[in-house]
């Protein structure tokens, strides 16, 4: 692998996503917050092997559907200082559509679910 031009830095983007529903024993949140913790170390430690001065990484977490009792990652998530985090909620009327659309493509056998 060659080394990128001389001024241009890599882009690192991650998409996650999850729902905050206490599957698996408990605190989703929790883990999501220490993930972030431990991707903001290991950019700590390759950021110094890298050959530009700031490379930029960026983390999308996409929630689907939230349940209406917990509160969103926006007011739980504290994001590190040296990644641009954005966080998308999906909402639960278009998690509802999307079974909709799926329960009647499988019913009418067909893949798109268009008739």
């Amino acid at each position: 692998a060659s080394a990128p031009p001389a001024g241009v830095c890599p882009t690192l983007s991650i998409i996650a996503t999850g729902r905050n529903d206490a599957y698996g024993g408990g605190n989703f949140t929790g883990r999501v917050q220490r993930w972030m913790t431990q991707f903001e170390r290991m950019v700590e430690m390759t950021h110094g092997q890298m050959r530009c001065p700031e490379p930029w990484f960026e983390v999308l977490l996409v929630e689907w559907n939230p349940q209406p009792d917990t509160l969103p990652w926006t007011s739980l998530l504290v994001p590190p200082p040296c990644l641009a985090v954005r966080i998308i909620s999906v909402p639960n009327a278009v998690h509802a559509e999307g079974l909709s659309r799926a329960a009647g493509a499988h019913s009418t056998g067909s893949a798109s679910g268009a008739d």
